[in-house]
């Protein structure tokens, strides 16, 4: 895992982008917000997913050679310190990002930002860093987090 002061929608192509969604059809804040921001395209695909379910992906080509993962982390979310994000949610949708980026892109890095940290009220170190280790161990990629 390798921590990178950056702005995750500036990462050149070619790259794979892979943040956390929640299942309840809102995104409005944090980085969902940001990546939507520059590729509407993102917000759109997402809006159109019909019911979906933790552990789901959404793949959305938003330029050449980058794309973005709606990952679905979690049913619903919040700023009152409950845990809203799944870290086995995590954990599915980090493997089949993977799983992409390394058959279809030929990539073995991914972005992403502290997944199920933000809403999600998770705890990056207890919660997500051992997710994330395993699927490196796994798939011999590296996920890079951006953290602004």
């Amino acid at each position: 895992m390798i921590y990178k002061t950056k702005d995750i929608t500036t990462v050149e192509a070619p790259a794979l982008i892979a943040h956390g969604v929640n299942c309840s059809d809102a995104m409005g804040s944090g980085v969902a917000r940001a990546l939507y921001m520059k590729w509407p395209t993102v917000k759109g695909e997402f809006h159109k997913k019909v019911s979906p379910e933790l552990g789901d992906t959404q793949l959305v080509d938003v330029a050449e050679d980058i794309v973005v993962v709606n990952c679905f982390t979690q049913r619903k979310y919040g700023r009152d310190g409950e845990r809203y994000a799944s870290p086995a949610a995590i954990g599915r949708t980090l493997t089949m990002a993977a799983a992409h980026a390394i058959d279809r892109l030929g990539l073995h890095e991914i972005h992403i930002p502290k997944i199920g940290c933000g809403l999600g009220g998770l705890d990056w170190e207890e919660d997500v860093v051992p997710v994330i280790e395993k699927i490196e161990k796994s798939f011999s990629v590296t996920f890079v987090v951006c953290d602004i």
